[in-house]
Parts: structure tokens; sequence; C-alpha cells
């Protein structure tokens, strides 16, 4: 099946591919995407939820948080309302640099230090051998001791562990003659590695992006903080004596390095790429966090609801991170700049749950769960596209996307045809439905984490290690440890309340089998189960492919 998003009203029918010119002006576009972190699908006063008819649905959180320039921005581009990153941060960011999913590239959990585990303790699950040194330059040596010279500093890495190569999307579009940006969080490879720096991945610039995932601290008067989440590269400026919040530093200096570029002879006439990956929303969320600027303006809101400390921090990040998207899009007003730049808004995974901000199974409500999970409150994330002169202002797409997906569409954006990636790529150009053409709506996504997270996993089994296949309206969960299948229908059941895997073997089946088929076909790695296991299975067994697994009205 295929289904149509949004009405084109320019380039009817032309492809964005071949010859560069996919805006009015005839050049190149330039290309923002605008990631931030740990942001639920509902922590924002744009609605992604619809109603029976496609309608924006409001929910409380909606009413609650404020971020205008969200709203703006879906009125010039096009609301995603089904878009899925997955469960966690460094598997995703891989997935946007290379366009492979988790399942291949095999980056399945977040990373820190080089050669070390970050999976939590599973008294029964073993996992596998996963890429827990992250994405890598093509070319790095598996093992031996070698130097390299990253931001003047002499860095040695040994890595004996695995680890994930590609060609990366801004190595690609600097062959195809844009200027590359990275501003922010980073969080590619472990620390000490090549793929620590944006520099070797592919970025003309990097701005204060290492291998930590959070800032130690936000505020400028305690420098960022301190130890391994201090976040460097913000050091040669006035921000520690002014205390210039985090989200306002990173923003001052994006717009800095594109103001340097636009006046810059050599790279005036170049597009560029920034890719602006915001530490907001990510913990910590106490004192560390308290942005003076937004967070004592929450009050109790109308619907009686009492805000902790906790929820007036983390709501002063979203209006922090709401003004820099807003702060970058007057800049490109205001050079004019804005008809011939493209915009992406995604977040790098769900908003924490349990042990996030609310603390409860609402937190991402209408969805259930968080980060870390692969429920819808793990998976499902807030993504806009403005393309001017492409995409009509107010469309809302329904389409299941993911972020595997970015890697073509902006290479199909900048016209990139001829480049040529030594990966497989599992994303899909999206250029059809940005351009109101036809996509398959029934395209299975694929969300594998044989991990156990740290955060919640000893809380609640949606957090445990697990597979999930989202096709057309349905959801299948695979189970690792107990081998059992959760299905649910998301347009009936948006909340993943009902099991209906035992009143419907025939669809549990039928999926479990494109399940496995994906994963074998992505080369896939299981988790292995230890000795005296709950279920009772072989210890050093591997855990069966989804397809494979006797019962469950198979």
């Amino acid at each position: 099946m295929s289904a149509v998003c949004g009405v084109l009203f320019l380039f009817a029918g032309a492809s964005a591919l071949g010859n560069g010119s996919n805006t009015v002006s005839g050049k190149k576009p330039n290309i923002i995407v605008f990631l931030v972190d740990d942001m639920g699908w509902q922590d924002t006063s744009h609605p992604f939820w619809s109603d029976s008819q496609g309608n924006p649905k409001k929910t409380f959180l909606n009413r609650r948080y404020r971020t205008p320039n969200m709203e703006k921005l879906a009125s010039q581009g096009m609301t995603f309302t089904d878009a899925y990153a997955h469960p966690l941060c460094t598997p995703s960011r891989v997935s946007l640099m290379s366009g492979m999913n988790p399942a291949r590239h095999r980056v399945t959990c977040w990373v820190r230090e080089q050669n070390g585990t970050t999976d939590a303790n599973s008294r029964s699950l073993l996992p596998p051998d996963w890429a827990l040194n992250g994405l890598q330059p093509i070319g790095t040596p598996a093992r031996g001791t070698t130097k390299r010279p990253i931001s003047g500093e002499d860095m040695r890495y040994h890595m004996t562990r695995p680890f994930a190569t590609a060609a990366t999307l801004p190595e690609m579009l600097k062959k195809c003659g844009y200027v590359t940006v990275h501003c922010g969080k980073a969080h590619f490879g472990t620390q000490g590695t090549p793929g620590s720096n944006p520099l070797n991945m592919g970025f003309d610039y990097n701005i204060a992006g290492t291998e930590i995932g959070h800032p130690a601290d936000y505020r400028g008067s305690r420098h960022y903080g301190k130890g391994f989440n201090h976040v460097r590269g913000l050091d040669e400026n006035n921000y520690y004596q002014d205390d210039v919040f985090l989200t306002e530093a990173l923003t001052r200096e994006a717009i800095k390095r594109l103001e340097a570029i636009r006046t810059n002879p050599r790279e005036a006439g170049k597009p560029f790429y920034l890719y602006m990956a915001h530490y907001a929303l990510h913990s910590p969320l106490d004192e560390r966090a308290y942005d003076k600027r937004f967070a004592d303006a929450y009050k109790n809101p109308e619907d009686g609801h009492k805000w902790s400390r906790t929820e007036k921090h983390y709501s002063g990040l979203i209006e922090g991170m709401d003004k820099s998207l807003g702060d970058i899009m007057k800049y490109l007003r205001e050079h004019h700049l804005e008809k011939n730049t493209v915009l992406v808004f995604m977040s790098d995974n769900g908003g924490l749950a349990i042990s996030g901000r609310l603390g409860n199974e609402e937190a991402n409500y209408p969805l259930s769960f968080g980060k870390g999970s692969c429920m819808e409150g793990g998976i499902r994330e807030p993504m806009i596209v403005s393309w001017p002169g492409v995409t009509k202002g107010g469309s809302r797409c329904a389409v299941p996307v993911v972020i595997d997906d970015f890697f073509p569409t902006l290479l199909d954006i900048a016209g990139c045809r001829n480049v040529e990636v030594p990966q497989k790529l599992d994303g899909l150009s999206l250029v059809p439905l940005l351009k109101g053409g036809r996509f398959p709506e029934d395209r299975p996504l694929l969300f594998h984490q044989p991990n156990n997270w740290g955060e919640g996993s000893r809380q609640a089994p949606q957090y445990t290690s697990s597979t999930a296949l989202r096709q057309g309206d349905w959801k299948l969960i695979y189970r690792h440890l107990t081998q059992s299948f959760e299905l649910y229908h998301l347009r009936k059941d948006i909340g993943e309340k009902e099991n209906l895997a035992s009143r419907e073997p025939r669809k549990t089946r039928e999926m479990a089998v494109v399940m496995g088929r994906l994963l074998r076909e992505r080369k896939a790695q299981m988790p292995t189960y230890k000795k005296d296991n709950e279920l009772g299975a072989p210890a050093g067994s591997s855990v069966p492919w989804p397809d494979q697994v006797k019962g469950n009205g198979f």
C-alpha cells in the first residue's frame, strides 16, 4: 500500500536527485538538522497526536509546555505524526549518520569509555558482542596503537572491541560541495577514539562535540560541569563569566559559524549543512539544569497539577531549546536564507518515563513508557520538516518514517545522485512524501535492542532486551528473555494497553516472519542465555529468531 502526505504545489513529479536544483533559486539548499536529546513526543505545545480525521489532538502535556517556534516551524512545513528513532541516543545518531539500522551497524546501546560496555546487568541474558566503541571513520584499525591529532591533542586508542564504520552523511555532503558544521552533542564514538571527534567524521567545523552523552552541568557559572561529562570547546568565550546557559551558548556559536561562512569569500558561495545537536533535554534535571530565563515561569496549570522542581527545570529546558530554534530561524530570515534552507526537527529517542521528570508512565501520555524501551514512548518522536517551495505549510503526515531515512533523504534533497557509499542503506528517501507523492505506508520498520538499558530496566520488563516491528497500523514486540510476543493495533490502541498476540495468532506469526527475515538480512546479533536463566534455556544458547519460537499460537 502507499500513501500521500501533504500537497505539492511546486516541482510536481520532478526528482530531487541529479542536478541539485531543488529550490526556487536553482541553488543547492542549505540543510539544518535540529536534533533534540531525549525529547518526548508530547514535550511541546505543538500536538503530534491526531484524531481519526487526522486533525491535531492536544493533550494536557501540550497545554503545559511552551514551544511557539516549533508551532511556527510546523506552520511552514510538514508535521510527521508517526516518526521514529531508536530507544537510545547513540544507536539513533549512528543511524542518522550512516543510513543503517542498528541491527546492521550493531551500535545497539549508548557508548562511553573505550572498550567498555554500558549494558546493565541481567540475571538471565548476556548481551552480544555489540559495537560498543560506536561509529568510527572508514579505515580505522581494529587493533594496535595509533596516534592521531584531534583538536591539537595526541589521542591514543587501542580498540580491541567492536565498532562500526560507514561513509557518513556530512562526508557525503562535503563531496557534494557543502560546508559541514557540527554543534553540540556528538556521542558517535568512545573516549579517545577517532569517532569521538566530529572533525574525523566528515565535519569541517566542530563546536563542543565529543564522546560525552550529556552535560555535567548546563550552567555557565559552573563551567558546564567537571569530570568526564564536562562540555569542552566553549572555554574561550565569556560564557562562564556571564553565566550563559548551555543551550544558549551553543546557539550563539552555531550562528557565529554560519555568519563566518556567509562572509568568507572561500565559503560564501557554498551551501551549508548544520547539525545542531543540542544536549537538552537530557538529564541532569536538578539544579544543574536550572535555566533562570524560563523555569520559574511555570506555575500550577488550570488542571490543578503542581509543578515539581524537576518538572520546572525540564520545562525550562524545553523552552530554551525552542528559543534556540527561533533564534536560528530568525537568523535565516534576516539574512535572506530562509527560502533556500531545509530545516528538519527531530529527537533522538523518547522522553524519560519511570525515572524521569514525572516519574510515572504518563510522562509520554498517551504513549506508554519511555527512553530505553521499544514501547511507543521510547521510540516515537516529534518530527517536522520545512522545505520552502516544496512542503505545504501546516500539512500533517501519518506515514511511519524512521531516523534511518535521514541519510538518503538529505542526500536526495541536496541533489547528490552519484555518490557511492560502501554500506547498505536501510533507510529510504522521504522526498516523495515531502513533495506530496506516494510512499509505501506499510513498509516494515525494525527496532532492535539486544541490550539491557540501565535506567529503569530493573523496574519494568518493558526496558529489557527486545525487538519491535511496526508495519502499517500493527506493531509486534518480541521479548528476548521470555521469548514472548506483544501485538498492538496502534490506530485503535496508541497506548499499547491491549496485547492481541493470543487473539491474532495469524497476524503475530506473519509479523514474526517479517521480523526474523529483516534480522537475518541485516546480520543482527541476539543475546545469549546465562546459566540458571528464568526460562530454563541451555547456558550459552542464543535467543532464537522470532519466527523460530515455539508456542505463542504459532
